[in-house]
Formats: C-alpha cells, sequence, structure tokens
C-alpha cells in the first residue's frame, strides 16, 4: 500500500470536464454554478500533482529577500544621530571595525525574521496534522517593507479543504499574534528607556507607522498618547522588537490577500 502511495494519488471529485448547456452555435443559458460541474469521479494521478519547483529561483529569491530585510534593519538607524555620528568619526580615524553597528543591527534583523520563522513553524505543524508534503518556503522581497510574504508551495495535496484552511490560516494567525506580542513588548520598552539609550534607538517613519491602524495605535498607547497628535516628529525611535513587530503586522497581513498561492488565496 505504502509503494502505491508513494506513485499514485487518488481523487474522489466532480467531474472536471463538467456539462454542456447548448449545442455549437447556440446561446448558452444561465446556469446554477454547482450544475456546472459533471458527476462524482475517481480521478487517478501521479505522485506529484503540483507545479514544478524552480530551485535555484526560489533559493535567489529568498537570499534577494533576506538581504532585503538586512538593508532595511541598517536603515533603520539612519536617522538615529548618535549611531550616524559614530559611523562618521570611525570614517574619518580609518576605523572600520563596525562590529557595535552589527550588535545593534542584529536585534533589528532576527526578530523581524522570527516573526516569518513563527509564521512558517504554524505552516509546518499543520501540514503535518494533515499528513501532506510542502516545500522549503520562499521569501518575496519588498522595496519598502524587509519582506513583501512568503510562500510555502504544497507538494501532496491535503485530505480535504478543512486541512487546506488549517494549513492557510496558521501561518498567519500564529505570525500576527508574534508580532504583536513583539511590537507590545518592545513599544513598553521604548517607553521605559533612559534619554542615552532613547538616543541610540532605530526608528520608523510616522508615514509607515500610520500604513497600519493597530500597531500605530498599540504604539501610540503605550508612547503617552504623543505618536499620532498633530505636529507629532516624522521619525519615531522604536525599540528593535517593536520594529519587528510592527513589520511582521503588515508582512502577515499581506499575506491574506487573496492571490494565487498566497495563505489568502488558499483559504478564499
Amino acid at each position: 500500500e505504502s509503494d502505491l502511495a508513494g506513485k499514485l494519488q487518488f481523487f474522489y471529485v466532480r467531474d472536471p470536464l463538467g456539462v454542456t448547456n447548448g449545442e455549437d452555435g447556440e446561446t448558452f443559458e444561465p446556469v446554477d454554478l454547482a450544475d456546472i460541474w459533471g458527476e462524482p469521479v475517481i480521478m487517478l494521478m501521479g505522485p506529484d500533482v503540483s507545479p514544478d519547483r524552480n530551485i535555484l529561483a526560489a533559493t535567489l529569491t529568498t537570499v534577494i529577500s533576506l538581504a532585503c530585510v538586512a538593508i532595511f534593519s541598517i536603515e533603520a538607524f539612519g536617522n538615529t544621530a548618535d549611531v550616524m555620528n559614530r559611523v562618521q568619526t570611525a570614517q574619518e580615524m580609518n576605523d572600520y571595525d563596525l562590529t557595535w553597528l552589527d550588535d545593534r543591527v542584529a536585534p533589528v534583523f532576527l526578530s523581524i525574521v522570527a516573526t516569518q520563522v513563527a509564521h512558517e513553524i504554524a505552516h509546518q505543524i499543520f501540514a503535518f496534522k494533515g499528513k501532506f508534503k510542502t516545500c522549503a518556503p520562499t521569501f518575496i522581497p519588498s522595496p519598502t517593507l524587509p519582506q513583501l510574504t512568503s510562500i510555502t508551495k504544497i507538494k501532496t495535496p491535503p485530505r480535504n479543504l478543512r486541512d487546506l484552511f488549517d494549513f492557510a490560516a496558521a501561518g498567519p494567525i500564529v505570525g500576527m499574534l508574534t508580532s504583536v506580542a513583539l511590537l507590545v513588548y518592545g513599544a513598553a520598552e521604548t517607553n521605559a528607556m533612559d534619554a542615552a539609550s532613547y538616543a541610540m534607538l532605530p526608528s520608523l517613519s510616522l508615514d509607515i507607522i500610520k500604513s497600519s491602524s493597530l500597531g500605530a495605535n498599540i504604539i501610540n498607547s503605550f508612547m503617552d498618547n504623543q505618536v499620532l497628535v498633530q505636529n507629532a516628529p516624522s521619525i519615531v525611535p522604536l525599540h528593535p522588537a517593536a520594529i519587528a513587530g510592527f513589520c511582521g503586522l503588515i508582512i502577515n497581513a499581506l499575506s491574506l490577500l487573496p492571490i494565487g498561492q498566497s495563505d489568502g488565496g488558499r483559504i478564499a
């Protein structure tokens, strides 16, 4: 049985060839969508019913996406005067040891990656529970956010639509919960910092913060309601966890868009 299961896939579905509603040259009358499909049939297919995956392209896309996360993490310090002054001083002294900067950038980078790792772990748990196989996730880069989304291709079909729904919904839900937890923790830490530590924080622009009502209101509530007021500063320093949590909220929300093989597309 295991050998046969490895060679063939069985599907009990409505006939995908459907039924006709008229002859050539005749006008088709409106029909109920449920009547378009034919009688139930058993379909027999090979072991791999998913499209071939270009491993090289997927790997390159993921590498580019991680590079975008790294660049975003570095750029988050672009408006931190104390950090930029220290970099400029190091350049003037021909001191190219920037390990101190790595120590500041790494928490931003790793926290952002953590939100996506949580997302993918949730997918894998439900794939294991549903007894179907998936490919490694492909992370999609973004020119403005750390990354746009991630796509996890399914190698073998789920047993039913419920398993597919659980698999698709689990990633964004866990990713968002992780992001909210990081955002709340980071916003609380930001508000509790002394002036010296606050001056060395990375930052987000107010325009980006306003792009998420949930994220903006969480940050605003921990920052004494001074973020969303009129004439507020255009740059908001934040703890690395808060930046990662905010970005994670947007990235996981984008994954719910009903497009193609995205989580939202599978849920829809």
